[in-house]
């Protein structure tokens, strides 16, 4: 048996606080802070760790929407370079077969359009560039409540009373008996 993610992290902060940790010198408050960072790391990686793929899989599918709706203002419908891409990326983001890793190159490969678009547009005062700025900022609103959510148990948010759990950040309705995420995020349910 293979030992799941979440007890291999386990094990890897109990070696360094049992065995490693032990070994710094007391005096050296550096070394001491830097101990505390990697254990507050490694308890973020275990809470983000039961839904990467799926963080990956709605910032590809907002990106998507995304692309498509700059696309229509841009009226570059027919562009068929952009639009096999666009293609390409729902394909990636509808097949459950997916690897994460290809997710976040599609991801990165619209990212680039979005800045390619966003240029073009820009080099159009008036309504079209408007229109582009309203969509991305709409964009941005949900993509930057996924992201806080996504690092809230590091504590350092300025409104830590409006995150919304990652689960519930990511559009995801879970069983009762399902991961639950960890600490650090606001869950208005309780």
């Amino acid at each position: 048996m293979v030992p799941d993610f979440s007890l291999r992290i386990e094990a890897i902060k109990r070696a360094l606080q049992n065995t490693i940790f032990p070994l710094l010198p007391a005096d050296h408050k550096t070394a001491f802070e830097q101990s505390q960072l990697v254990l507050a790391s490694l308890d973020m990686l275990a809470a983000q760790l039961p839904f990467f793929h799926a963080m990956e899989v709605v910032e590809l599918e907002s990106l998507v929407a995304l692309v498509a709706e700059l696309l229509a203002i841009a009226d570059a419908g027919s562009d068929q370079p952009r639009q096999t891409l666009l293609a390409q990326c729902r394909e990636a983001v509808q097949n459950p077969r997916t690897v994460t890793s290809e997710l976040q190159d599609r991801s990165r490969e619209l990212r680039e359009l979005v800045h390619t678009l966003t240029e073009e547009a820009a080099a159009q005062p008036g309504p079209v560039f408007d229109r582009v700025a309203a969509v991305i900022v709409r964009f941005e609103d949900g993509h930057l409540q996924r992201e806080r959510s996504w690092v809230a148990a590091v504590g350092f948010d300025v409104y830590p009373e409006s995150l919304l759990a990652i689960p519930e950040a990511l559009g995801l309705h879970l069983a009762k008996t399902s991961v639950e995420p960890q600490g650090g995020c606001h869950d208005p349910g309780q």
